[in-house]
């Protein structure tokens, strides 16, 4: 079993890496996630992020926002 682990979820992953990533989070895995700026302006990762717990959320790059 995984204690928990660290993703990244960017332009730079495939969409089964994508799907990986977000079935990892839904599943409780994911302890960590990077999320690059420009994945948050997409509407399908808006609702992805809209439609689980997180418990905390640390802004790096806010000049970005």
């Amino acid at each position: 079993t995984q204690d928990g682990v660290a993703h990244v979820l960017n332009s730079s992953l495939n969409k089964t890496a994508i799907t990986q990533v977000k079935n990892d989070i839904r599943a409780g895995i994911t302890k960590l996630l990077y999320v690059a700026p420009e994945s948050l302006s997409k509407q399908e990762n808006i609702d992805f992020f809209k439609s689980i717990h997180i418990s905390f959320l640390a802004i790096d790059e806010a000049h970005c926002i």
